[in-house]
């Protein structure tokens, strides 16, 4: 790929589009890449646009719910791979013990607590179980 498609597409990549790219077997190229940001991007912003508006609508209980929903559709992304890949299965277990730990520990508040935890079990994971590159055992 090109430096400017490679621009163009980390501009759209989020947590749920690198873990559906993670799970192709082979290259990714660029109009596969622009295919799964351009669905998902619609999606998020119509999605929006009419979560704005319905909010206003509904009743607060049924709301209120709606935020539950984006924590549902994390964890179905990252369990299929849990099932057929132990390297991800041992970043998920480390992350919920690293998390209880330092939830309960009040070490950090919420929004550090999140990007310390996956700094660590990415660094972690990293060191533990480096990608081989092409050519190697």
């Amino acid at each position: 790929m090109k430096l400017r498609q490679r621009f163009l597409i980390s501009f759209g990549i989020t947590d749920e589009i690198f873990a559906v790219s993670m799970q192709k077997k082979k290259d990714l190229s660029f109009t596969y890449m622009m295919g799964l940001i351009v669905t998902p991007v619609l999606g998020w912003t119509l999605g929006t646009l009419t979560g704005a508006v319905a909010t206003s609508l509904l009743p607060e209980v049924l709301s209120d719910a709606m935020g539950i929903a984006l924590y549902g559709m994390f964890i179905a992304i990252v369990i299929p791979p849990t099932k057929t890949n132990k390297n991800v299965l041992f970043a998920v277990v480390l992350t919920i013990i690293i998390s209880s730990i330092v939830t309960y520990t009040n070490l950090l508040s919420g929004g550090w607590e999140i990007i310390a935890i996956a700094l660590l079990v990415s660094a972690v994971s990293a060191y533990l179980f480096p990608l081989k590159e092409e050519g190697e055992a």
